[in-house]
């Protein structure tokens, strides 16, 4: 741009307006370029066209003689060429010192043709400092002076620029210190120690190839190998003696120093030769001592030099290799190498002279008689001996050893033989017991079906029920013997924790109320209840601890809680998300004693072990529940108490955990399992509280669990609940506080029963709804179930509960149901079923009681096969019109029994029975293997009562030869 604004200037027509502009482009230049504070355009005659001051007020004095002065020159410069003035001064202001300036010219051309010279001022004080900072020799003097020695930086600025005043033309080089200036002139480099000081100087070309100058007196031309400046450093007299005086106060201390160096060194050696001498006792004494221990040592000891030589030998690594003297040894010892082991072993010992690096091998040496011993050979290098010793190692004879190890190995194959076989037997036999008692079984139940006398119908149902019992033993063993084969899997499938829990709380339903117990579960709330795990194994681990827990207790309570807490098992977010589950079983039975407890999680132990016990069992319930939890990722202990002993702790417990008080007697059993949160599931309790908000209910039960679980339930639901626990309690309850919206009462409570309580309530509530809480196998006459708006059976599911007090306040209940919602939901969906036999292949025994006791609500009664080979039995020694067949069983799975079946009944030319696949596997691949084995339908684990239902729908009895 700036050339461009110096174009226009060139110009004739350039007006005021060209000149403002190019103005305003130089003071911009001139923040740039500071040094830089003159800009004047001449035009080829001389004449000045165009000027320019960084400072406003500056004359033009000196302007038109620099011009005047140097134009001769300026006006002959061609296009290559640049003018530099020599140095001059410039006048300062006020008390401003005068200022160095260079004048700088530049031809200017269009098309070949001269159009003038740009010429600017530069201030030089800049460039000579730049000079004077690289003259840098401690505390010497930095002088500067030009060809003709006048000084341009001197020691003393009055000395200064002689050219230009008159007064200090005196003040050069040549007057000063004319020794200097002599051998200047001879040598343009160089230094000179003289009277006046030491001098050290060079001589250098300010100006380039290209560059014009101008002679001072004549105002000549001058190129530039005539301009030369000299740069000197200058170190005074004084400075010198004084430097001097220096070096000789540093040379007495250093030669003091020397001195008492010295000194200590003879002393050092002096003693550094006793301790030598010293060293040299101690290691002989040390050589001695080592070869002492040498010859009593049991293991070889020997040291090798560099090239692998022997150096010392003791007498058990002699006796070792056979020969009598360390020559013979060295002649010999790769001759006594196995053969086997002579390659292996030469190999490591050359890697451990080239690498530095310890040997530890074991290899076998032959004896004269032909016998091998086995060795174990240690060798380490000496890193920093200067000896002639380089390898120190050991042998020792560790025949002894290898032969206990291989004896132990042999015990081991042979105990792990055994155990197979014991495995291989229980199994074998388990089968060939169960194979009869499903005969038996089957049997009966077609004999059931015919019409009998009731003493008849009594011994059948005896023969049954024993094998049922039977059955029971043998699973225990069987799973048992899968558990200590290593054979066990888990499987993994979604489902549901409440649904699991509720399931087994009917499952022990019957029997708990046989013995008068009372059953209730608290699940707490806000965990995730849909998991991703084996929901057949826990609700095995579940029926077993409650079963127990029931069969321990008469009259009392057996409560089941459940918590959960995120298990530490990821710090990434896309990590699948796993939660640890923490269950209770609380009952008020006998309890445990101390020496009983040492006799839990035992296989074939039981508490009570004499001839005279009053419960039955295999010992095996709990070993296979520990062994479950355990393949589940938690542990198992438990908490009892009798009445006459102190509280007793079994099992693994962890190292803190939260513990339910025990008040007289009875066990708590607590276990712990890690199931993977199902991502994709939208849990049960996520439906909310419905309309129970802020409703008021009345729990009335005599029990103080149930009203505990109770109570915990409805505030969960966010409802206020007022608990009494007898009858004329809730009355004077009913009196003093607001009336409740809904109150729930017990049938079986001491002084006032449950409908004695409802009566006296319509008396005086006729709209307030009541709830009975009922027995299993309580039927009510038609007179009391009006009193109650819902029935629910004990023991209380709490998906049951929240949906009959939902319902209660959704609408208004026309009718009353002598029978709970569920009992409703297995009439209206056995309604229309064909009749069917039904054969369950399953060989998890929890599966078999949930299958069976769904099959009991449609209004059928199943056989049980516990593999692929017992389903071949069942299917030969009677007709069955429906196989529900589980995929993975032992001995045979599903999917062979299914070819099986069908290639038999096409042998036999008859109808085969409808098979109906129940797999833990929902994978669409899966249902379609299934149905390519030849199997009819299709029905995922944990079973749907509704696709079950579908499922059997589609059957139809089949007409047989044998039906």
């Amino acid at each position: 741009m700036a050339l461009q604004v110096l174009s226009n200037l060139m110009e004739a027509s350039a007006g005021e307006e060209a000149h403002e502009k190019a103005k305003a482009v130089l003071a911009a230049w001139q923040h740039l370029k500071k040094h830089y504070d003159q800009f004047y355009f001449l035009d080829p005659e001389g004449r000045l066209r165009f000027q320019w001051h960084a400072t406003p007020k500056a004359t033009d004095a000196a302007a038109t003689k620099t011009i005047d002065r140097y134009w001769p020159i300026l006006q002959r410069l061609t296009p290559n060429q640049i003018f530099v003035s020599p140095l001059d001064l410039i006048e300062g202001t006020g008390f401003s010192l005068a200022q160095p300036v260079l004048y700088i010219g530049v031809p200017l051309y269009q098309k070949a043709a001269p159009r003038g010279v740009l010429l600017v001022r530069y201030r030089a004080s800049h460039l000579l400092n730049q000079l004077i900072n690289n003259c840098n020799l401690g505390n010497s003097s930095c002088l500067l002076a030009n060809d003709q020695g006048y000084w341009f930086i001197a020691e003393n600025h009055h000395q200064e620029w002689g050219f230009y005043y008159p007064e200090r033309q005196q003040f050069t080089i040549r007057n000063q210190y004319p020794l200097l200036w002599q051998q200047m002139q001879r040598r343009p480099r160089g230094s000179l120690f003289s009277p006046q000081g030491l001098f050290i100087y060079q001589a250098f070309f300010p100006l380039k190839a290209n560059y014009l100058s101008a002679d001072r007196a004549t105002n000549s031309a001058r190129d530039w190998s005539s301009t030369r400046w000299w740069l000197v450093s200058r170190l005074s007299d004084t400075q010198l003696a004084q430097y001097n005086r220096r070096l000789h106060q540093e040379f007495l201390v250093l030669f003091a120093a020397l001195s008492v160096f010295v000194s200590g060194a003879i002393l050092i050696i002096a003693r550094d030769r006793q301790r030598k001498e010293q060293l040299r006792e101690l290691l002989k004494s040390s050589e001695a001592r080592f070869r002492s221990v040498s010859k009593m040592a049991p293991v070889g000891i020997f040291t090798l030099d560099a090239e692998g030589r022997p150096t010392f030998l003791n007498q058990a690594l002699l006796d070792l290799l056979g020969v009598n003297s360390l020559e013979e040894a060295e002649q010999q010892w790769i001759e006594r190498l196995h053969p086997e082991d002579r390659d292996r072993v030469l190999k490591a010992w050359v890697a451990c002279q080239r690498k530095r690096l310890p040997l530890n091998e074991r290899f076998r040496v032959v004896q004269e008689d032909g016998s091998s011993r086995w060795i174990r050979a240690r060798i380490i290098p000496l890193q920093q001996s200067r000896g002639k010793d380089r390898f120190v190692g050991t042998w020792e004879d560790i025949s002894q050893m290898i032969q206990q190890q291989e004896f132990l190995e042999q015990a081991r194959r042979a105990a792990e033989e055994a155990s197979r076989a014991k495995s291989e037997f229980l199994a074998t036999m388990s089968h060939e017991i169960r194979t009869p008692m499903n005969a038996i079984i089957g049997l009966t139940g077609l004999l059931l079906d015919t019409p009998l006398n009731p003493q008849q119908r009594e011994f059948v149902n005896t023969i049954r029920l024993s094998g049922d019992a039977l059955l029971t033993i043998i699973n225990d063993i069987l799973d048992f013997s899968k558990i200590e084969s290593g054979k066990l899997q888990l499987e993994s499938y979604p489902f549901n924790l409440c649904d699991c829990v509720e399931e087994v709380l009917d499952l022990l339903a019957s029997r708990a109320s046989d013995r008068q117990v009372e059953l209730a579960a608290h699940i707490e709330p806000g965990i995730p209840y849909e998991v991703i795990g084996d929901m057949g194994r826990l609700r095995q681990v579940l029926v077993n601890l409650m079963g127990n827990a029931i069969k321990f207790t008469q009259g009392g309570n057996v409560t089941l809680y459940l918590k959960g807490m995120p298990a530490p098992m990821s710090q990434y977010e896309f990590m699948p998300s796993y939660y640890s589950y923490w269950f209770a079983i609380q009952d008020t039975g006998i309890g445990i004693s101390p020496r009983g407890m040492a006799r839990l999680f035992q296989p074939f132990m039981q508490v009570d072990a004499s001839t005279t016990r009053h419960y039955g069992g295999t010992g095996l319930g709990l070993v296979i529940c520990q062994r479950l939890v355990e393949h589940m990722g938690g542990q198992i202990w438990v908490e009892s108490k009798t009445a006459t002993d102190p509280l007793a702790v079994g099992g693994t417990p962890p190292a803190n955990y939260d513990s339910i008080p025990i008040e007289e007697s009875g066990s708590v059993f607590y276990f712990t399992v890690k199931f993977l949160v199902n991502p994709r599931a939208i849990s049960k309790e996520s439906r909310g509280v419905g309309h129970l908000e802020n409703r008021r209910v009345l729990i009335v039960d005599d029990n103080a669990t149930n009203r505990q679980i109770l109570a915990l339930q409805t505030k969960n639901w966010k409802m206020h609940p007022l608990v009494a626990e007898s009858g004329p309690k809730a009355l004077v309850l009913l009196q003093q506080q607001a009336l409740p919206d809904v109150a729930i009462l017990d049938l079986q409570m001491p002084e006032m029963d449950g409908i004695s309580l409802a009566r006296k309530i319509r008396a005086t509530y006729t709209q307030l709804p009541l709830v009975l809480l009922t027995s299993l196998g309580n039927t009510l006459p038609e007179s009391e179930t009006a009193l109650f708006s819902a029935l629910i059976s004990k023991p209380v599911k709490q998906s049951t509960l929240y949906n009959v007090l939902n319902h209660l306040f959704d609408k208004k209940p026309t009718t009353v149901s002598p029978k709970p919602a569920a009992a409703l939901s297995f009439e209206d969906l056995k309604a229309g079923l064909p009749p069917l036999r039904i054969l369950i292949a399953e060989d998890n025994k929890v599966n078999q009681m949930v299958a069976l006791r769904i099959l009991e609500k449609l209004g059928y009664r199943g056989d049980i096969a516990a593999n692929g080979l017992e389903v071949l039995d069942a299917v030969q020694r009677q007709p069955y019109d429906v196989i529900l067949m589980d995929m993975q069983m032992p001995e045979m799975d599903g999917i062979t029994a299914t070819r099986e079946v069908i290639n038999l009944f096409q042998q036999l030319n008859q109808p085969r029975p409808r098979i109906i696949a129940m797999t833990a596997n929902a994978m669409e691949s899966d249902r379609q293997l299934c149905l390519d084995a030849g199997m009819d339908d299709y029905v995922s684990k944990p079973i749907n009562l509704e696709d079950l239902v579908r499922a059997l729908r589609q059957c139809h009895p089949l007409q047989t030869p044998t039906t």
